[in-house]
């Protein structure tokens, strides 16, 4: 286990405003294009692939219990993936939301990382961004019923759109660790790979 450390290494074109006039017989209304629009558009229009969680150790808890702490223990990851990578406008170059799941210590090594702990390698160069996989699987560690730390395995792909029009797929994959603390549960270590391929 390793704590925390990382071993990974367009403007927008404005558009000029169109007017359509669409000539018809009977009460059509002529369609007219927004005058305030600019920017590309994008084609990445698809919906983001839920969230799933899969607990692959929990020992010496009540069965009744697992839902429960399968919610807490995946909240900070959840919260990660959407505010360093899938939520917000693009472009953009501000990931701190995806920060606030993380412990002190741990958010200020993972800033140092953005390139791979967040989508800073590529957020001022695209204009969209979806999920086509977010997972994670947890080994959670208790003890006399009650958890207190768990690592978690995830992958997280997406597919993202530049101004041009190209795509391209990015991967995170790897570990983060997880501790239990008075207000839920924090990410305070991690072990990640980021890799980029043409879509």
């Amino acid at each position: 286990m390793r704590f925390p450390r990382v071993t990974t290494a367009c403007t927008g074109v404005a558009l000029a405003a169109i007017l359509l006039t669409a000539c018809t017989s009977g009460d059509e209304k002529s369609a007219v294009s927004d005058p305030t629009s600019t920017g590309p558009t994008t084609s990445l229009t698809r919906p983001n692939a839920d969230f799933t969680v899969a607990i692959r150790q929990l020992k010496r808890v009540k069965p009744t219990d697992r839902p429960k702490i399968k919610a807490a223990a995946s909240a900070p990851i959840q919260a990660w993936f959407n505010g360093a990578f899938i939520e917000g406008d693009y472009p953009r170059d501000d990931y701190s939301d995806g920060m606030k799941s993380w412990t002190p210590d741990a958010a200020a090594l993972a800033k140092r990382d953005q390139g791979t702990t967040t989508n800073a390698a590529l957020g001022k160069d695209v204009i969209a961004v979806v999920a086509d996989e977010q997972h994670a699987d947890l080994y959670v560690f208790a003890s006399k019923g009650s958890p207190g730390g768990a690592t978690a395995r995830v992958r997280l792909r997406l597919t993202e759109e530049k101004p041009t029009g190209e795509l391209v797929q990015v991967a995170v994959t790897g570990s983060v660790y997880l501790t239990r603390v008075k207000s839920g549960w924090k990410i305070f270590g991690y072990d990640l790979q980021r890799k980029v391929v043409p879509a």
